[in-house]
């Protein structure tokens, strides 16, 4: 064989060995970016889950695996499992992925698997908190509570009012409609607002209820401005003084009645899952969800 010959053969060679590299690349990147698509979408599904807990452990796998299902693809396979006294939610994916170059060897497909873990804990730093201050207690599920009292109810011209965004009623107002829009943590102290503010209560109240005015504490849907998250507060305040919270509890706002010194605000205690800074402190009904190692 000449010179030239052997090129040809050596340069076939290597042709064939790059493309193989090739091809090899190509499905290591596809392995790859479906492996990603599989994460997110089980990473999807515990987080969704995990705002059924701890209540609801079998709705939590359900919702898990709905909304894995809804982020992947038709063919993913998804186990989900609570554990941890329904304080956790984990799941397991598996995807077939077809193969290009492989197939040149028989190899058809390949599996790639994801795994995902969301723990749910008690949220100590919130932000949104509606200016009711709700003296420490026992909360029980589904029970009705006075969240800002009346008149003859109060305590030294106190009826459960905070002064968040400033002394001034509108807003007082605005903190009821929208959330006082700063962060506020597990030890920090609050000013509260004398006087029963009927006029602002009743608006900000209502302004919510509006927003969501078909709703009860059994049908009520996630985000709903009917859906409130309050500072639990130890204090005996005196006029305009300070308390400090050591919680924070979660209502479906009922409603508001009474007039003038008589004005009152209702809500039913629930369990909620929300955004917020979750760590250890005393379990007033409201928690957080976030990823955790599997």
């Amino acid at each position: 064989m000449n010179k030239h010959g052997q090129m040809m053969v050596s340069l076939a060679v290597v042709l064939a060995v790059l493309c193989g590299m090739v091809g090899l690349v190509i499905d290591i990147g596809v392995l790859y970016v479906n492996r990603i698509q599989l994460q997110k979408a089980v990473d999807a599904g515990v987080l969704a889950g995990a705002q059924e807990l701890p209540d609801d452990a079998s709705w939590a796998i359900d919702m898990a695996k709905f909304y894995a299902n809804t982020n992947g693809r038709s063919g993913d396979v998804v186990n989900v499992e609570v554990l941890n006294a329904n304080k956790t939610i984990r799941a397991i994916g598996t995807r077939d992925v077809d193969l290009f170059f492989a197939q040149l060897f028989g190899l058809n497909t390949a599996a790639v698997s994801a795994k995902a873990r969301a723990n749910i804990g008690v949220i100590v730093g919130y932000t949104g908190v509606v200016p009711f201050g709700l003296q420490q207690k026992t909360l029980t599920y589904g029970v009705e509570y006075i969240l800002k009292v009346g008149g003859g109810a109060g305590n030294t011209g106190n009826f459960g009012a905070l002064s968040l965004s400033g002394k001034g009623a509108n807003a007082y107002r605005d903190d009821i409609e929208l959330g006082y829009q700063s962060p506020l943590k597990i030890g920090d102290w609050v000013s509260t607002k004398p006087g029963n503010m009927s006029g602002p209560t009743s608006q900000g109240v209502n302004y919510r209820i509006s927003q969501d005015p078909n709703a009860t504490f059994t049908t009520v849907q996630e985000n709903s401005p009917r859906i409130i998250v309050v500072p639990v507060i130890i204090g005996d305040p005196q006029g305009r003084d300070d308390v400090q919270i050591v919680g924070f509890a979660a209502f479906f706002l009922e409603g508001v009645g009474g007039s003038g010194k008589d004005n009152y605000v209702k809500g039913v205690f629930m369990r909620q899952v929300v955004a917020g800074e979750i760590g250890t402190g005393t379990d007033f009904g409201v928690f957080g969800a976030k990823l955790a190692p599997y």
